[in-house]
């Protein structure tokens, strides 16, 4: 072939691919509004949509690719940052008028009524709001893109299958029941040093009341606190700890997943009360690809978008999807179905988790050192 019918031909698969790409857009937001096409024409001169977010970037494998599959003109840049760094940094950034993220993703009530008190999240209507419930939307431009159920994670080689905690209160019957099985073997988040950790006791606090004192004291000698579910999930492993009571599911799943991990390593949900973290995301009102960022969000609430996340082992909320759909993934929905709703416990976006931070962060220190 000559090289100048190599380049006509090059161009015009080019071009095909860019024309299917744009035929994919099309028909897939079908259902929005006419408008919505000037938010697509007008991110092509944007090139590319920063995520500022706190989960690590491998999570968004399958949602990157289906993106840039869509809008092949964007590229998507993901920053790994604490749960309170996210909102931090962007605020740092534009307090100083440099370039910072686009589109805003973390865990924590608290940093989400911070920056919405500041009137630095943009009140964007997606065109998939109407697919989701109520609370999975606390202020409008916020959206809970997944869940993190809370749950207890074992060491099989260590922990018989008859001393396996169903629930808080079975476990602090067991330790008692087996000091020389649980003594100094039992790990969860020092609420003290974790914000994460802290919206899971906070979320445990508001479901079970002054209840989870008594378990706490029952617990603290058997107990001693890591700063983060990945030093939990590690000393689990490696049998340091038998069991970690009231940990993120996202890092225990990936861990069981892993080649032979789930001949070590065993979990259960907290059936008198299981704790969902919601992970929410947002466009910042300071971002430099504003229209980039609101595809992103959309994408991520789309059908498409949610089996992405599901894909790398994320609970997802969309309720049109079940978990066969997911793959056998858990869905906000079928966890809903194994446990009851009722031992649901959704952590709230309210001013409690806030003014009540110093009084609980006092009593858990006094409780269980720190």
């Amino acid at each position: 072939m000559k090289r100048r019918d190599f380049v006509i031909l090059a161009s015009a698969c080019s071009i095909l691919a860019i024309s299917g790409a744009s035929a994919t857009v099309a028909a897939a937001d079908a259902t929005y509004p006419p408008e919505y096409k000037d938010i697509v024409e007008a991110s092509k001169s944007e090139g590319s949509v920063l995520i500022y977010q706190n989960m690590n970037s491998d999570v968004w494998a399958e949602v990157k690719k289906g993106f840039e599959s869509k809008y092949p003109w964007l590229k998507v840049q993901t920053l790994d940052l604490e749960a309170n760094e996210v909102i931090q940094r962007y605020l740092s950034e534009k307090g100083s008028s440099r370039p910072t993220g686009d589109l805003l993703v973390t865990t924590g009530p608290d940093v989400w009524l911070d920056i919405q008190k500041k009137g630095e999240v943009m009140p964007y209507e997606s065109p998939e709001s109407s697919a989701y419930e109520s609370w999975s939307k606390p202020f409008p431009g916020i959206y809970t893109m997944t869940v993190d159920p809370i749950i207890f994670l074992y060491n099989k080689m260590l922990l018989k299958p008859e001393l396996v905690p169903t629930s808080m209160a079975d476990l602090v019957a067991k330790a008692q029941a087996n000091p020389d099985v649980f003594k100094g073997k039992l790990t969860t988040y020092a609420a003290n040093l974790n914000t994460y950790g802290y919206t899971v006791q906070y979320a445990m606090k508001k479901g079970q009341g002054d209840k989870i004192w008594e378990w706490y004291e029952a617990l603290a000698p058997y107990t001693r606190p890591e700063t983060g579910a990945g030093p939990m999930t590690e000393k689990v492993s490696s049998g340091q700890y038998v069991l970690a009571f009231l940990t993120g599911s996202a890092s225990s799943w990936v861990a069981t997943r892993a080649p032979g991990g789930d001949q070590l390593l065993g979990w259960s949900f907290i059936t008198d009360g299981t704790p969902m973290v919601p992970r929410s995301m947002a466009v910042a009102k300071g971002a430099a690809h504003p229209n980039a960022a609101k595809l992103m969000l959309d994408y991520i609430l789309s059908r498409e978008g949610q089996l992405g996340f599901a894909a790398t082992h994320r609970t997802i909320i969309r309720p049109d999807i079940s978990r066969e759909d997911a793959k056998g993934e858990y869905t906000y929905a079928a966890v809903a179905k194994e446990i009851g709703a009722d031992k649901m416990l959704n952590v709230p976006y309210d001013e409690d988790v806030v003014s009540g931070y110093a009084d609980f962060i006092a009593k858990w220190k006094a409780t269980f050192g720190g």
